[in-house]
């Protein structure tokens, strides 16, 4: 057979058991072709890296055999096993596991895929414009996977689409966890990283790889500089939210951050209870709570729904709360047991400096009170001045 001379007296390096098993599978089904022919495989292969000089089927019908589906992945993993050297070989095996292959192949597998990408990526910068176009590829799109499929196979989505919305698609990492040997070797990766800059830019390496022109540290000012051409802007009708240059914000985006359904369903519990009086915007005196009426039917539970008190007001929700803190230079947190964090190059300059000045304290130390609504100390607050949720 041609195709076996013009392999055997090449150059590759191969194993000649798996090179003898491709031989005999090939030979088995061009003189038994299947019933139901799915595709026309190259027996030898035509990526850049092998034979590419016989990718003409027209003209070289030698090289091509037809074959079933299933056939012709088992095809590709006897050429990989037989000729593991080319990057070629590797990666067409390497998109045919995807669908047909068993764990244990693919394991093996994506090890060889990986070492064939690192050598072949080694060095490789790509353009700035290679990398415009990645990311508008993926741009509103996600990687999911069936919840129906056992195999919990990856594929890529739109985040519109109406599986991934109804939640027949999951977000791929949904449910899994880390192995103690992945977060080991996350964990080894990361030891004596450290943040380095040049004063506009900042990278993490390790003290002996410190590129000319950095040194180790972190320039806040770079960042906050950032944040002060940016806001946060979100799009009225898919709900994304990100930050946007100030001045290019697109047509559709609103600058702000969407509500995000805080204190959902209270205002019709009010209906029902009338806490609130609305004409003066005061608490009334006392109500006792009938969780008969004010249950999930009025759109919030009341056991899960929450009242805010600070500066000797009362807030409907945390958002309310939040923002009013937020005014005064003190960013809340509606855990109150949580104490305020260390200070963080994201920081925006404010928030910089409020966890600067109160960091290790508790929200509750910071005189935030949180109250779930059926337990809310009604008598003591009478008259006070409440924020609605609007």
């Amino acid at each position: 057979m041609q195709y076996k001379q013009i392999l055997l007296e090449s150059n590759v390096k191969y194993n000649e058991h798996y090179l003898n098993r491709y031989f005999r599978f090939i030979d088995y089904y061009l003189k038994n072709p299947p019933d139901n022919i799915e595709c026309t495989h190259h027996i030898l292969p035509k990526s850049k890296d092998c034979w590419p000089e016989y990718s003409s089927l027209s003209k070289n019908k030698w090289n091509s055999v037809g074959l079933t589906n299933r056939q012709h992945y088992i095809a590709h993993m006897l050429l990989w096993k037989a000729i593991p050297s080319k990057k070629g070989i590797v990666y067409a095996a390497n998109m045919l596991s995807h669908f047909y292959g068993n764990s244990k192949s693919y394991s093996e597998l994506r090890s060889s895929f990986s070492e064939s990408i690192s050598i072949a990526n080694k060095g490789k910068k790509h353009s700035k414009e290679f990398g415009e176009l990645v990311s508008e590829r993926v741009k509103n799109t996600v990687l999911v996977y069936n919840i129906n499929d056992p195999d919990q196979n990856i594929f890529r989505v739109s985040v519109f689409d109406e599986k991934y919305k109804s939640g027949e698609y999951v977000f791929y990492r949904t449910g899994r966890l880390y192995d103690e040997i992945v977060k080991n070797k996350i964990s080894e990766s990361r030891t004596g990283m450290k943040w380095a800059t040049n004063g506009e830019t900042h990278i993490m390496c390790r003290e002996n790889e410190l590129p000319e022109g950095y040194y180790f540290g972190y320039n806040f000012e770079v960042d906050r500089e950032h944040i002060k051409e940016t806001v946060w802007a979100y799009n009225e009708e898919t709900g994304e939210q990100k930050r946007i240059h100030k001045e290019k914000v697109p047509k559709g985006w609103v600058v702000g951050r969407t509500d995000n359904g805080w204190a959902k369903g209270l205002e019709k519990a009010n209906q029902m209870t009338t806490i609130v009086d609305f004409s003066e915007r005061k608490c009334k005196k006392v109500f006792d709570f009938d969780k008969s009426v004010c249950g999930p039917e009025s759109g919030t539970n009341t056991e899960k729904t929450y009242i805010f008190i600070y500066d000797n007001k009362i807030f409907t929700c945390f958002k309310k709360v939040f923002e009013f803190a937020k005014k005064r230079g003190i960013f809340l947190n509606s855990d109150l047991e949580k104490v305020v964090p260390n200070p963080h190059h994201n920081n925006t300059k404010e928030s910089f400096e409020f966890r600067k000045k109160y960091c290790g304290k508790t929200y509750l130390e910071l005189g935030l009170r949180k109250y779930k609504l059926t337990e809310f100390p009604l008598s003591e607050m009478e008259g006070k001045e409440i924020y609605w949720n609007e």
